[in-house]
């Protein structure tokens, strides 16, 4: 059933998006991956990026009224930064392995940090990871909350968590 999808996509490199009915299928895809647990899945959305990878997400979209998908493409890692309703992951697009799994209670966003790191939130779970999807720190927070990049990491202060850190990491790791 197509429900209207809302998406949002970051890349330098070229991404067909397109919502299919679950029956449309098609070929084989180089990844299936699964944002929500899979008896929940109502759509299926179509990839395909740089015109070498397809990938189809199955989907929950008739629950919320946030992006059901957002897509960020780290063109100097060849990753695809994947991330919507219940889960985020990468995907290696040189392997097409999922990995850097992480399960939300409901995904927000992923952000470009001025240092190149990806920020990823959501609901009461935020992210710092690198350029490769691997998660370097995770915090504990709880809407509504505040978030400050300051120079040793980013801040978040919430009424429920109170003050929780994503800290960087240090530049000799930054510069692996």
């Amino acid at each position: 059933m197509k429900v209207g999808l809302s998406y949002k996509i970051t890349s330098n490199l070229s991404v067909e998006i397109k919502e299919l009915e679950l029956t449309d299928i098609g070929s084989e895809p180089d990844v299936i991956a699964y944002l929500n647990d899979t008896d929940e899945c109502d759509s299926l959305v179509y990839l395909r990026v740089n015109d070498e990878i397809t990938i189809h997400c199955f989907l929950n979209c008739s629950s919320f009224e946030v992006n059901d998908l957002t897509v960020f493409c780290s063109e100097e890692t060849r990753t695809i930064f994947i991330g919507g309703k219940k889960k985020s992951f990468t995907i290696n697009m040189n392997t097409c392995q999922i990995s850097n799994e992480f399960e939300h209670c409901l995904f927000w966003d992923f952000n470009i940090l001025s240092n190149g790191l990806i920020l990823e939130t959501g609901e009461l779970d935020c992210l710092l990871r690198d350029r490769n999807g691997t998660i370097l720190s995770h915090a504990p927070v709880d809407p509504p909350y505040e978030i400050f990049d300051e120079e040793d990491g980013i801040r978040f202060n919430s009424i429920v968590h109170g003050t929780t850190y994503l800290k960087y990491p240090s530049e000799k790791i930054l510069e692996a």
